[in-house]
């Protein structure tokens, strides 16, 4: 056998080991790159809602329990995107332990820790009901968003220039503008207390779940509440320090619940506005599910159906009147096809009566209402097979 032939031969042999080689190296490794892509949890919470959007605003889908074994399909902030079953929604990530085998979700990692609070930067408080961000320092510049009561923002210029208040260039998650000094606060003071609602909470050093965890408290545990950035509150701890909890976690006396997770942005026509107030309108309303019906009832303590209408709306400023029949005097009157969330609906519910029931419209062809028959505060459909013929008018409160 000459040079040319073994040569021949040699290479026949080489090519066959270089395809295998590579097959058996994906054989190898493509089950740890599956795996990056399958990722399994495990509920810790004795009960956890299962929303549709990642935020404590979204409508509620499911519960899972404790020990509930799921799938983790994405992250988004402090949330996970997770399928049980058929069941498929958003979930809390600090009552969710990842198995060892997974991998973290892609930028959970590396996530900084939002900066609200932290000690290097100069924070304020919003004190208005609701604080203009604009453009440039003073009230001639352009309205960008505004800014709720109760927000802490990050202070990253001063000008003194335009009035004896000063102006401030704030930050507030993707917002930043120039709001008034007059209506920011620089004082230890509480704006709400509340009352920590779940077995264990963990309280972070920071707004978000890569803070790390400093303490926990129990269930019942009462809580001071200095401002809120985002979801997250800010709390004082015993020795001092000031820590995060998560907000639905807490339930507190005022009606922080109602807020949004960002600043509004500005509408010249003024409908963005309105229609995000419908909207806080009735996320705070779903606060009180579940609480009982008592006749007369105004409070947290117990409702009848205009007690609860007139006390959420004083939530926001808005004036009511105390019984059903004198609501519906109050507003615009629209027709069921032009409802909106927020719109309140009304009922006879007695023939001899006339108006004697009132409900808050949440939108999907559902209201809200302390129902004296079931004894609670509860939503039903307005084609319900009691109600649906005995709507007797609608009107809007928020134009």
């Amino acid at each position: 056998m000459d040079n040319n032939e073994k040569a021949k031969k040699n290479t026949k042999v080489k090519i066959p080991l270089g395809v295998f080689a590579v097959v058996l190296l994906f054989i190898l490794y493509s089950p740890l790159v599956y795996a990056d892509t399958l990722k399994e949890g495990v509920i810790t919470a004795e009960c956890l809602n299962v929303r549709q959007t990642p935020s404590t605003s979204a409508t509620v889908v499911g519960q899972l329990l404790k020990d509930t074994d799921i799938i983790i399909n994405e992250s988004s902030n402090d949330w996970y995107n997770i399928t049980y079953g058929d069941l498929k929604g958003w979930v809390f990530g600090d009552y969710v332990t990842i198995k060892e085998a997974s991998t973290p979700s892609s930028g959970e990692s590396s996530k900084p820790v939002e900066s609200a609070g932290n000690e290097n930067n100069k924070t304020g408080v919003v004190t208005a009901t609701v604080l203009n961000v604009r453009e440039a320092a003073g009230t001639s510049s352009k309205v960008v968003a505004q800014l709720e009561n109760g927000m802490e923002v990050k202070i990253l210029e001063e000008d003194n220039t335009k009035d004896k208040s000063g102006w401030y260039k704030v930050n507030y998650i993707n917002t930043n503008g120039w709001v008034s000094g007059e209506y920011i606060s620089f004082k230890d003071e509480p704006i709400d207390e509340g009352t920590v609602n779940v077995g264990v909470a963990n309280i972070r050093v920071g707004p978000g779940l890569t803070a790390n965890v400093v303490t926990q408290l129990e269930k019942g545990n009462k809580v001071n509440v200095y401002s809120w950035y985002g979801e997250w509150y800010k709390i004082k701890l015993e020795d001092g320090n000031y820590a995060w909890i998560f907000g639905e976690l807490v339930t507190t006396r005022k009606a922080l619940a109602s807020r949004g997770n960002s600043a509004s942005r500005s509408d010249s026509n003024g409908e963005d506005r309105s229609g995000d107030l419908r909207q806080r309108v009735v996320n705070y309303a779903k606060k009180y599910l579940g609480v009982k019906y008592v006749w007369g009832g105004t409070s947290p303590k117990g409702f009848d159906c205009s007690g609860l209408v007139q006390y959420v709306y004083r939530q926001f400023g808005i004036k009511l009147n105390r019984v059903a029949a004198d609501q519906a005097k109050q507003g615009t009157k629209v027709t069921r096809a032009q409802l909106r969330p927020g719109d309140l609906v009304f009922f006879n519910t007695d023939s001899r009566s006339g108006i004697d029931h009132v409900g808050i419209y949440i939108g999907n062809n559902q209201f809200l209402h302390a129902a004296s028959g079931r004894g609670k505060v509860l939503i039903d459909p307005l084609n319900h097979s009691y109600y649906n013929g005995r709507l007797v008018t609608a009107r809007r409160i928020i134009r």
